[in-house]
Parts: C-alpha cells; sequence; structure tokens
C-alpha cells in the first residue's frame, strides 16, 4: 500500500493524487483489459494460484473435496478429449431430462413433457 503513495504530492492539496499516484505512475495496464485496480491484481494472484494448486497431482492423503476438484479442473482442460467426445456428454444429459425442443423441431410435443416432473425424476435417479 506504501508504494502506490505519492509522497511528492501534499495530501492536504490533492489527497486523491497522494493516495494513488504511485500506483497510477507505475502500474501498465494489459492490452487484453480494459481497467488494473488493487482488487483485479489481486483476483489475477489468487486465479494463478488456484490454477498452479489445480494442476499439481492428486496425492494420496489428499481430501476428498480436493481430490474432486482438481480432477474436474483436469478433466475441463483435457481439450482433446472434449474434441472427441463432441456434444455427446450434454445430448446424454438433455436426454435425460426428456430431450430439448430445439434439438426435435416438429417432432417436439410439449403436451406430453412436463420439465419440472422430469428435472425431479432425475434429482430422485
Amino acid at each position: 500500500m506504501k508504494s502506490y503513495i505519492d509522497q511528492s504530492i501534499d495530501p492536504c492539496e490533492n489527497f486523491y493524487a497522494f493516495a494513488c499516484g504511485g500506483f497510477i505512475q507505475n502500474t501498465k495496464v494489459p492490452k487484453d483489459k480494459m481497467e488494473v485496480t488493487q482488487f483485479s491484481i489481486l483476483e489475477d494472484k489468487v486465479l494463478a494460484n488456484l490454477k498452479l494448486l489445480f494442476e499439481e497431482p492428486i496425492f494420496p492423503q489428499e481430501t476428498y473435496p480436493f481430490s474432486v476438484a482438481k480432477t474436474l479442473y483436469k478433466s475441463c482442460m483435457d481439450l482433446e478429449r472434449l474434441e472427441s467426445l463432441g456434444f455427446s456428454p450434454l445430448l446424454n444429459i438433455l436426454e435425460g431430462i426428456g430431450s430439448w425442443p430445439v434439438l426435435l423441431g416438429n417432432d417436439w410435443k410439449p403436451h406430453l413433457h412436463n420439465w419440472t416432473d422430469a428435472i425431479w425424476l432425475k434429482m430422485l435417479a
């Protein structure tokens, strides 16, 4: 926080420039961002640390929630497998809840389907 202060400015004259001048002078906005704030810098650091954590191997003593999170992350990042599967996992889920009108086109029979019942039955399965 001290590095964000511009001590060459009199705080009684311009408190904003005094309090934030160092941050403004020393912070570069990357081309892929519209702005950089203290919060966005912290968020970037947290996300980078999470990425490193998720990319670590799953250790035998790892707690269940962490091993599940790492497994999920790794499966989402496996682009080769995702591309080979295509839309089939999504289509299977949609079929399990009674399909989707967009996929069936004119064959869709809304009077034969109740979304809430289908989702409720899926939750009970």
